[in-house]
Protein backbone atom coordinates (compact mmCIF):
# COMPACT_ATOMS: atom_id res chain seq x y z
CA UNK A 1 0.00 0.00 0.00
CA UNK A 2 1.18 3.68 -0.78
CA UNK A 3 1.78 6.30 1.90
CA UNK A 4 1.20 9.42 1.93
CA UNK A 5 2.10 12.16 4.19
CA UNK A 6 -1.14 14.57 4.74
CA UNK A 7 -0.65 18.27 5.39
CA UNK A 8 -4.01 19.15 6.64
CA UNK A 9 -7.32 17.16 6.91
CA UNK A 10 -8.51 16.47 3.23
CA UNK A 11 -11.92 15.28 1.68
CA UNK A 12 -11.63 13.18 -1.92
CA UNK A 13 -14.81 12.61 -3.78
CA UNK A 14 -13.81 9.46 -5.80
CA UNK A 15 -17.10 9.81 -7.85
CA UNK A 16 -18.42 12.68 -9.76
CA UNK A 17 -21.72 11.97 -7.50
CA UNK A 18 -20.23 12.31 -4.42
CA UNK A 19 -21.28 8.60 -3.19
CA UNK A 20 -17.52 7.24 -2.68
CA UNK A 21 -15.95 10.21 -0.31
CA UNK A 22 -12.96 9.38 1.60
CA UNK A 23 -11.70 11.85 4.81
CA UNK A 24 -8.41 11.74 5.70
CA UNK A 25 -7.01 13.40 8.56
CA UNK A 26 -3.56 14.80 8.69
CA UNK A 27 0.16 12.73 9.04
CA UNK A 28 1.53 9.50 7.75
CA UNK A 29 -1.41 7.18 5.72
CA UNK A 30 -1.31 4.08 4.05
CA UNK A 31 -4.10 4.82 0.96
CA UNK A 32 -4.68 2.33 -1.64
CA UNK A 33 -3.27 2.76 -4.90
CA UNK A 34 -6.32 4.64 -6.38
CA UNK A 35 -6.84 7.06 -3.71
CA UNK A 36 -2.77 7.79 -3.89
CA UNK A 37 -2.96 8.28 -7.73
CA UNK A 38 -6.32 10.97 -7.22
CA UNK A 39 -5.32 13.68 -8.69
CA UNK A 40 -6.65 15.98 -5.41
CA UNK A 41 -3.95 13.55 -3.53
CA UNK A 42 -1.67 14.24 -5.52
CA UNK A 43 -2.24 17.58 -5.09
CA UNK A 44 -2.27 18.11 -1.55
CA UNK A 45 0.03 15.49 0.15
CA UNK A 46 3.23 14.53 -0.56
CA UNK A 47 4.06 10.70 -1.64
CA UNK A 48 6.23 8.33 0.72
CA UNK A 49 5.57 5.70 -1.48
CA UNK A 50 9.38 5.70 -2.93
CA UNK A 51 10.78 5.45 0.27
CA UNK A 52 12.11 2.05 1.07
CA UNK A 53 14.06 2.22 4.42
CA UNK A 54 13.64 3.96 7.78
CA UNK A 55 16.46 6.70 7.34
CA UNK A 56 14.71 8.12 3.91
CA UNK A 57 11.56 8.44 6.21
CA UNK A 58 13.69 10.19 8.85
CA UNK A 59 15.23 12.49 6.48
CA UNK A 60 11.54 13.48 5.35
CA UNK A 61 10.66 13.95 9.10
CA UNK A 62 13.62 15.94 10.05
CA UNK A 63 12.63 18.17 6.83
CA UNK A 64 9.58 18.43 7.93
CA UNK A 65 9.96 19.33 11.36
CA UNK A 66 12.78 21.54 10.79
CA UNK A 67 9.73 23.19 8.19
CA UNK A 68 7.48 22.96 11.24
CA UNK A 69 10.23 24.77 13.28
CA UNK A 70 11.21 27.25 10.94
CA UNK A 71 7.16 28.42 10.65
CA UNK A 72 6.67 28.30 14.37
CA UNK A 73 9.93 30.50 14.70
CA UNK A 74 7.72 32.82 11.98
CA UNK A 75 4.54 32.88 13.87
CA UNK A 76 6.19 33.77 17.15
CA UNK A 77 8.08 36.78 15.36
CA UNK A 78 4.96 37.93 13.98
CA UNK A 79 3.19 37.62 17.35
CA UNK A 80 5.81 39.78 19.30
CA UNK A 81 5.76 42.01 15.79
CA UNK A 82 1.83 42.47 16.86
CA UNK A 83 2.17 42.85 20.35
CA UNK A 84 5.05 45.74 19.90
CA UNK A 85 2.53 47.79 17.06
CA UNK A 86 -0.58 46.76 19.03
CA UNK A 87 1.66 48.67 22.33
CA UNK A 88 2.54 51.56 20.33
CA UNK A 89 -0.70 51.78 18.93
CA UNK A 90 -2.29 52.02 22.51
CA UNK A 91 0.23 54.69 23.02
CA UNK A 92 -0.66 56.66 20.31
CA UNK A 93 -4.16 55.98 20.94
CA UNK A 94 -3.81 57.86 24.62
CA UNK A 95 -1.71 60.52 23.21
CA UNK A 96 -3.92 61.55 20.75
CA UNK A 97 -7.08 61.17 23.48
CA UNK A 98 -4.71 63.52 25.79
CA UNK A 99 -4.44 65.95 22.84
CA UNK A 100 -7.88 66.05 22.13
CA UNK A 101 -8.61 66.67 25.83
CA UNK A 102 -6.38 69.93 25.74
CA UNK A 103 -7.84 71.27 22.82
CA UNK A 104 -11.27 71.14 24.02
CA UNK A 105 -9.58 72.45 27.19
CA UNK A 106 -7.99 75.37 25.11
CA UNK A 107 -10.79 76.03 23.09
CA UNK A 108 -13.15 77.02 25.78
CA UNK A 109 -10.14 79.05 27.42
CA UNK A 110 -10.23 80.87 23.66
CA UNK A 111 -13.88 80.81 23.96
CA UNK A 112 -14.40 82.15 27.28
CA UNK A 113 -10.96 85.07 26.60
CA UNK A 114 -13.18 85.85 23.16
CA UNK A 115 -16.52 86.39 25.42
CA UNK A 116 -14.77 88.30 27.80
CA UNK A 117 -13.26 90.63 25.25
CA UNK A 118 -16.37 91.32 24.06
CA UNK A 119 -17.90 91.99 27.00
CA UNK A 120 -15.29 94.85 27.83
CA UNK A 121 -15.57 95.76 24.33
CA UNK A 122 -19.43 96.57 24.35
CA UNK A 123 -18.84 98.05 28.22
CA UNK A 124 -15.78 100.48 26.94
CA UNK A 125 -18.20 101.68 24.15
CA UNK A 126 -20.53 102.26 26.32
CA UNK A 127 -18.64 104.41 28.73
CA UNK A 128 -16.60 105.99 25.11
CA UNK A 129 -20.71 106.66 24.38
CA UNK A 130 -21.43 107.82 28.25
CA UNK A 131 -17.57 110.36 27.53
CA UNK A 132 -18.86 111.28 25.27
CA UNK A 133 -22.74 112.39 26.03
CA UNK A 134 -20.53 114.28 29.33
CA UNK A 135 -18.55 116.14 27.48
CA UNK A 136 -21.64 117.53 24.99
CA UNK A 137 -23.33 118.36 28.06
CA UNK A 138 -20.38 120.06 29.75
CA UNK A 139 -19.95 122.20 26.61
CA UNK A 140 -23.38 122.92 26.46
CA UNK A 141 -23.15 123.95 30.05
CA UNK A 142 -19.73 126.18 29.33
CA UNK A 143 -21.98 127.66 26.84
CA UNK A 144 -24.52 129.10 28.83
CA UNK A 145 -22.46 130.61 31.65
CA UNK A 146 -20.06 132.07 29.04
CA UNK A 147 -22.25 134.73 28.40
CA UNK A 148 -23.35 134.81 31.92
CA UNK A 149 -19.85 135.77 32.64
CA UNK A 150 -19.25 138.22 29.89
CA UNK A 151 -22.49 141.02 31.51
CA UNK A 152 -21.22 143.24 34.04
CA UNK A 153 -22.21 143.56 37.22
Amino acid sequence: MPKVFINKPISVNLTTDSADTVHLKPGLQDVSQELADHWFVKAHCQDLSELTDDTAANEVIAQLEQQLASAQSELETAKQSAGEHEQKSAEATAKVTKLEADLASKTKLASDAAASLKKAETESKAKDDRIAALEKELAAAKAKSAPAADKPA
